[in-house]
């Protein structure tokens, strides 16, 4: 093998690439990938708990809220039955230090919520692990869906992805779907910013996890080709150039080799349940095979 700068390369001359990327995968907790100061704490229980220990500490509420330059009124309300206060990530983990609390017992708060300036939404969500359950439900949004600040939608015609998404959505938020028509819709800010911070750790996780949004990914936009009825080549479509290289290359975390092949736009178009179909843009498939 020789060493070259890529403005050196001759046509008909052969490149290595590696088969395999060899990366150690991380799993990041699902509070770490949030700004502190936008994420309240929900958790009564966790914010009870501390609030107890200062009291105990430095003897009242009063002088606890003092302690921790915090206005009185505003720091007693965070306990208060049915009132909407709550602190900050930020301004919580400064309780929990200032009461010697262990550094990771914020990671035992159950429910939180986002709250900005620019888009006000106080609905809150259960804190899940990131799992595999967590990856395929992204991996199907990523697909056939998208997500926006105003709405979360897992598009598609089949049914049984329809009630897996739903299922798997309740069990990692507690948040229900509502249906519209192929639309399995979620109207929530909180959970918007987690899935948008979730995408930009893709490429670190550990293998186990990049395989579920795969699976996720292949459920909503993948087909197979067959020849002589045997299978031929695996393909998985995107419109977006960017989601195909994605794509391509967490293949290849996985020592599977694959290929993007851009498409046309058809003059013809298709139709699904009498539906014309027709497709506006360009297609990247990602080509397993054949």
């Amino acid at each position: 093998i020789v060493w070259k700068e890529a403005k050196e390369v001759m046509t008909g001359e052969y490149i290595a690439t590696p088969r395999r990327y060899n990366i150690d995968g991380k799993i990041p907790h699902i509070l770490d990938l949030f700004n502190p100061s936008n994420v309240q704490v929900s958790d009564k229980e966790a914010i009870l708990n501390v609030v107890n220990s200062l009291k105990y500490k430095f003897g009242s509420l009063k002088e606890s809220s003092k302690r921790l330059n915090k206005n009185y009124d505003n720091f007693k309300a965070m306990i208060r039955n049915g009132n909407s206060t709550k602190p900050s990530l930020e301004f919580f983990k400064k309780m929990c230090l200032m009461a010697e609390f262990p550094k990771d017992f914020i990671y035992t708060i159950k429910r939180i919520r986002f709250v900005d300036n620019a888009y006000r939404n106080p609905n809150e969500i259960k804190i899940p692990k990131i799992n595999e359950d967590l990856l395929y439900v992204l991996g199907l949004l990523n697909s056939d869906g998208y997500i926006s600040k105003t709405c979360i939608s897992f598009i598609n015609k089949d049914e049984t992805l329809h009630s897996l998404y739903s299922s798997k959505i309740y069990e990692s938020f507690g948040l229900k779907t509502k249906r519209y028509k192929d639309n399995s819709n979620i109207y929530n800010k909180t959970l918007f910013m987690l899935f948008k911070e979730l995408e930009s750790t893709l490429t670190i996780l550990p293998d186990n996890l990049i395989i579920a949004w795969l699976k996720g990914f292949v459920d909503g936009d993948g087909w197979v080709a067959l020849e002589n009825k045997n299978l031929h080549r695996i393909g998985i479509a995107t419109a977006k150039k960017e989601k195909a290289e994605l794509v391509q290359f967490l293949l290849l975390r996985l020592s599977i080799l694959s290929k993007i092949e851009k498409t046309k736009i058809p003059t013809a178009y298709g139709k699904i349940d009498g539906r014309i179909v027709k497709t506006l843009k360009p297609k990247h498939n990602v080509i397993i095979g054949g």
